[in-house]
């Protein structure tokens, strides 16, 4: 069986290769075992990119997490998914001479998602019991590589920001947080799964219109999926949440969608590795990367925390002085606070700053441990102002990975032509809208 070049062969076990080059490359290797039968438990969840199953394999008594992924989408292109900001790294890369990648697969991103994570902890472990050093202040996506080559061999043998001054790196350690288990890649045969069929609620009006909708599996197909840790519901703490969203921060994850209090379980563990994108990946959002992490509340108490937003909102609206008697004011020579700058969004307002100019204020992101980690880079220590110390990785800069990129293209690019040859079993399905229903990918 030919193989996506995101996945490998090679049974998880043991550490991954770490080399600076393999994060670069990275690929997800697969679950050691091969079972006969699988055991399927009461838990279920699903979307339209795939579902998730509490599963035992064969006698084995302990519980697991199955993530069954749907079939490669033709309807989103690789490139589609890279930032069109002119200024951004991957519009550099790629304004030239576009990388063809034809298709994009959900499971493509969390596949090496995962496979850059284990490197990351893995790294983490070998590094033990010194911890590694990133710089506090870390906005953009070279600073994300750069705190990734920290988790490499090559990092660790180089140890390139123990020199920092100490108010500008923080320390990460394999016990910064608990980070869910992820026990390799899987490939099913439909007819484990038909089982599942009757627990998927499929939107035919979506489908009808063309819109992305779960899909029933079929018996003679087979499907990819990854073996993670069962993660046991539990109460989950502000502390443990803020803890793992910093770790992925300063290990060099962006945020990729908005946080789902679903995707969390436990004291504080992210359940969903789709959420997140590795700097090495071009589903990297530097956007996001940049902004402050988001509030704790929105996954402690979602309902609770949106309440008070709004009713914080109001209240500011309440505040702001008339349109009319603003202007009287502006006329009159006096400054005073602006209305709500309608540009901004909800909860973004500006203010009168004491050194005369404007400041703008997220009302959103306040609170204790809610902004992000250390986000002063520079700054004012006890009336001493220290200044920045920039420190250059040449291992993760900008033409190494445009290399890694246009090299995976390449490969994915023969991968893709080899799974739609006639005369080959094409490895990825779509599934049926229904008995004898139409094929929809």
């Amino acid at each position: 069986m030919e193989l996506p070049p995101f996945l490998s062969e090679e049974p998880l076990e043991g550490d991954p290769p770490c080399l600076w080059a393999d994060f670069l490359a990275p690929k997800l290797r697969r679950y050691p075992h091969l079972p006969k039968r699988i055991n399927w438990g009461p838990d279920f969840w699903h979307g339209v990119e795939g579902c998730v199953a509490g599963v035992r394999f064969d006698d084995d008594h302990e519980l697991f997490a199955i993530k069954v992924v749907r079939e490669l989408s033709p309807s989103l292109s690789f490139i589609a998914a890279l930032p069109h900001v002119p200024d951004t790294i991957g519009w550099q890369f790629f304004k030239s001479k576009p990388a063809k990648l034809d298709k994009f697969w959900p499971f493509e991103r969390e596949a090496r998602t995962v496979a850059v994570l284990e490197k990351v902890r893995a790294g983490l472990r070998q590094s033990s019991p010194l911890p590694i050093y990133v710089p506090s202040n870390m906005t953009t996506r070279c600073d994300a590589l750069g705190a990734l080559f920290a988790c490499s061999t090559d990092g660790l043998q180089r140890r390139v920001f123990d020199g920092l001054p100490p108010r500008q790196r923080v320390a990460i350690s394999a016990s910064s947080t608990r980070i869910r288990n992820c026990f390799g890649w899987i490939r099913l045969r439909g007819s484990d799964l038909l089982g599942l069929n009757c627990k998927i609620k499929r939107n035919e009006r979506d489908a009808s219109k063309g819109f992305l909708a779960a899909s029933y599996f079929e018996p003679g197909n087979h499907y990819f999926a990854i073996v993670y840790e069962f993660v046991p519901r539990e109460k989950t703490e502000t502390d443990a949440v803020q803890a793992q969203l910093e770790f992925f921060h300063r290990t060099g994850f962006s945020r990729c969608q908005p946080l789902k209090p679903d995707n969390w379980q436990g004291p504080g563990i992210l359940l969903d590795f789709g959420d997140i994108n590795s700097a090495v990946d071009p589903w990297f959002d530097e956007s996001s990367y940049r902004r402050p992490l988001p509030p704790t509340e929105m996954i402690v108490d979602y309902q609770g925390y949106h309440k008070r937003m709004a009713e914080r909102v109001r209240q500011i609206d309440k505040e702001q002085p008339r349109a009319e008697d603003y202007r009287g004011a502006t006329e009159a020579g006096h400054s005073g606070a602006t209305p709500v700058d309608s540009k901004a969004g909800c909860g973004y307002i500006k203010k009168k700053s004491e050194s005369g100019g404007l400041r703008g204020e997220d009302v959103r992101s306040r609170g204790d441990g809610n902004k992000s980690p250390d986000n002063h880079g520079a700054g004012e220590y006890d009336g001493v102002r220290e200044p920045s110390i920039f420190v250059h990785v040449p291992e993760a800069g900008h033409e190494r990975l445009s290399h890694a990129w246009r090299s995976y293209a390449e490969l994915k690019s023969k991968f893709i032509s080899s799974i739609v040859d006639a005369n080959k079993e094409p490895i990825f399905h779509s599934g049926r809208s229904g008995p004898g229903g139409p094929y929809r990918c």
